[in-house]
């Protein structure tokens, strides 16, 4: 799922548009929410048998 301002981007960008329309403010201040998100993904629980079911460690 793309950010509001990303997903425009890539609207115009599919379009064909030459002239982007860009809120320089707000792409930086989703830009920065998303890199503030940490996340790792290393296995799926469901269906990976080499990690705990309950708390997802490595076995």
């Amino acid at each position: 799922m793309l950010s509001p301002q990303l997903s425009k981007i890539k609207t115009q960008l599919e379009e064909g548009k030459t002239n982007i329309d860009i809120d320089k403010e707000e792409l930086l201040a989703e830009l920065n929410e998303m890199e503030a998100i940490e996340g790792v993904l290393l296995e799926s629980l469901s269906l990976s048998t080499k990690v705990c079911p309950t708390c997802g460690k490595r076995l």
